[in-house]
């Protein structure tokens, strides 16, 4: 029965790879929650953030140029970098996504593959069993 050996051969490697992709969904999804977590995070910094430098520019208590210099930092640089920061987690972020789609549809068509190779088996089993009846 060689021919059912390598169908069944088949199907066992169709398993590994779809038990491999599921693996690695697996770790994908804990990047994915991870990535959402410090975006999250870091969001709540730059509202912190926007709050306190305009605290700062309402502050009375220094002036001239440099104070000037300073609220520019504290309100429109850092800000600037927080939402660089924000937009490259939303770059990894559908970066992850769109892995984690690629490997789920892998895994979709092997399925597919192994019913076809299953139906084979099915039916090469049944004509043995009609030759040998």
């Amino acid at each position: 029965m060689g021919l059912i050996d390598d169908l069944q051969a088949s199907i066992d490697a169709y398993n590994n790879k779809i038990e491999d992709n599921r693996e690695k969904i697996r770790r994908l999804k804990v990047t994915k929650t991870d990535l959402a977590d410090a975006k999250e995070t870091i969001e709540t910094y730059k509202d912190n953030w926007a709050k306190v430098a305009e605290n700062f520019s309402l502050d009375t208590t220094w002036q001239g140029s440099k104070k000037t210099y300073e609220i520019y930092r504290a309100s429109d640089a850092i800000a600037t970098d927080y939402t660089t920061y924000i937009t490259n987690i939303d770059s990894a972020l559908d970066a992850v996504i769109e892995k984690i789609t690629t490997l789920e549809n892998e895994i979709i068509e092997w399925q597919g593959a192994i019913g076809w190779l299953a139906a084979r088996i099915n039916s090469l089993l049944s004509e043995i069993e009609q030759a040998l009846n």
